[in-house]
């Protein structure tokens, strides 16, 4: 794919001009808005057009909409397109989180004309060999799932196959299976967890829970796909998951934080001192709900997704210690 169009978002005047300027010397055509919800009005608006968007340069805090809402709104409506974020802000480690979704660079101001242009040239190398490989994972997960489709025991020897294919069980891989069989995607981690011979990550990918997996960058529900963090806002300096919880006559929402080992949590109405809550995506208003129980405290386990293709599970009574993710590591509760 050659870039030929680039969207910029960026509340700052100046800064627009800059980039725009920047962008129709070296010979792209620029669209440049004022805010996140005027960026995603064009994005829909030229997505079908004769002259569509080929990247997105976006800044973080934005009116309207902030660059990490408008990211989670495209992907919403299936919008696949190359990002790079410019801020003056830290946000490496959570843009860090959304590399498995998305071809995204990041680019901390200030920074020199070649430096942003080379940073371009880049993203469309790397979505250029990403379209290519994506074509040929999906390709060979529906060989897989129309080999054993309607076989006994089906969803187990697909799983097995991928991972013999890939040497573990990408989360992409299990996504394509859960929406080309209809099995649930929270059924499909529940099989492929139960066998401790399944594998989340590559065979040469470090699995030291001290030190990039006690962090979970984007949580999901595992019902609507749609993601519960809160960008922007933080608790333990991680950014903060927002749940909504339901005990006796109270609803409201929940917060806590995405670092696991932290047990600090921000509530709208305070928590009963002891006793089960019911936790719902904020989204779409499904109980999340899991078919085990806690094995500290009987109570039913909270299944979510971590972007990186890990299960959490989080224990509802309020004070239990008991968080699961990907099965093996046990870490906070909320």
């Amino acid at each position: 794919m050659k870039i030929n169009h680039i969207l910029v978002a960026d509340d700052e005047k100046h800064t627009r001009f800059t980039l725009s300027l920047i962008f129709r010397k070296a010979g792209f055509e620029v669209t440049a808005v004022a805010s996140g919800r005027e960026a995603l009005n064009r994005i829909i608006e030229l997505r079908n057009s004769l002259n569509p968007l080929d990247l997105l340069v976006i800044d973080i805090q934005m009116p309207g909409l902030t660059g990490f809402e408008l990211i989670e709104e495209i992907e919403h409506k299936n919008i696949l397109l190359p990002i790079l974020i410019i801020s003056g802000y830290p946000y490496r480690e959570m843009v860090k989180g959304l590399e498995q979704r998305f071809c995204i660079e990041y680019l901390e101001k200030p920074f020199e004309p070649e430096e942003l242009l080379n940073r371009i040239y880049l993203i469309q190398d790397k979505h250029e060999h990403s379209q290519r490989k994506n074509n040929m994972d999906s390709n060979t997960i529906l060989e897989i799932v129309e080999k054993h489709r309607g076989k006994l025991g089906s969803i187990l020897s697909i799983l097995q196959e991928i991972q013999f294919t890939y040497g573990y069980l990408p989360e992409k891989a299990l996504r394509i299976v859960s929406d080309n069989t209809g099995d649930s995607l929270v059924d499909i981690y529940g099989i492929a967890t139960f066998h401790d011979k399944f594998k989340f990550y590559p065979p040469d990918k470090k699995t030291d829970i001290k030190e990039e997996h006690n962090y979970a960058p984007d949580v999901r529900c595992p019902s609507c796909n749609h993601s519960l963090m809160q960008p922007g806002h933080f608790i333990d300096d991680r950014p903060a998951v927002r749940v909504t919880v339901s005990f006796g006559m109270e609803h409201g929402w929940l917060r806590f934080s995405s670092w696991c080992g932290a047990y600090n949590i921000e509530v709208e109405y305070d928590l009963p001192a002891a006793g089960e809550v019911n936790l719902f995506c904020p989204h779409c208003h499904v109980e999340l709900f899991a078919a085990n129980n806690c094995t500290v405290c009987g109570a039913p386990m909270v299944p979510m997704i971590e972007i990186n293709g890990k299960m959490i599970q989080v224990c509802s009574y309020v004070g239990c210690k008991s968080h699961i993710l990907a099965v093996e590591y046990t870490y906070h509760t909320v």
